[in-house]
């Protein structure tokens, strides 16, 4: 404070600063008082110089410290936007290949549906064929001797000419198969 008193010695400003103490002291307390012997003593206009000069360094140095952490804080934002973005692209990545993988899965089952569909028309068409005993191969295909033969019991009960107690002349009767068709094979 200016044209402060001393507490001790009330005719005298405290015109002192008793950096020990750190207070501000009058000239008698600085030269003929016990309290503050031996003690690091300046005028109290040098003293505020200096601390006005530590608190425009201190504000200096606050002031950059401030700027690097407002960098450091839209660096992290920028940061965090760009993970922010490789995670969505890496999401909609990941379902784009879970999509093209299931229709992968989806065409590749529609094809072996499909091979099996063909292969059981086939079967129906050569059902017949061979239970008929017709020497002609169906369209497309050749048939050796071997192939032209009576198929076995199980063939013909897996082929569904037979039922599952071997009733096979009931089967033949209901066919109009005759007992001299039966030989050729």
């Amino acid at each position: 404070k200016p044209n402060a008193i001393c507490k001790d010695h009330p005719t005298h400003p405290l015109d002192y600063f008793c950096s020990t103490c750190q207070q501000p002291i009058c000239s008698d307390c600085a030269i003929l008082s016990d309290k503050h012997k031996g003690h690091n003593i300046s005028g109290i206009i040098d003293e505020r110089k200096r601390r006005e000069v530590e608190m425009i360094q201190s504000r200096e140095k606050i002031s950059v410290r401030a700027e690097e952490l407002k960098r450091i804080a839209q660096s992290l934002e920028k940061e965090e936007e760009e993970i922010r973005s490789q995670m969505q692209n890496a999401s909609v990545n990941m379902e784009d290949k879970g999509k093209k993988l299931k229709e992968g899965v989806d065409n590749e089952q529609k094809l072996h549906v499909h091979d099996v569909d063909e292969q059981k028309r086939a079967l129906e068409r050569a059902a017949p064929i061979i239970v008929s005993g017709n020497e002609s191969p169906p369209i497309g295909a050749q048939r050796t001797k071997q192939q032209t033969r009576r198929p076995s019991a199980q063939s013909r009960q897996q082929l569904g000419l037979v039922d599952t107690q071997g009733e096979e002349n009931q089967f033949q009767a209901s066919h109009g198969l005759a007992h001299s068709q039966q030989k050729r094979f």
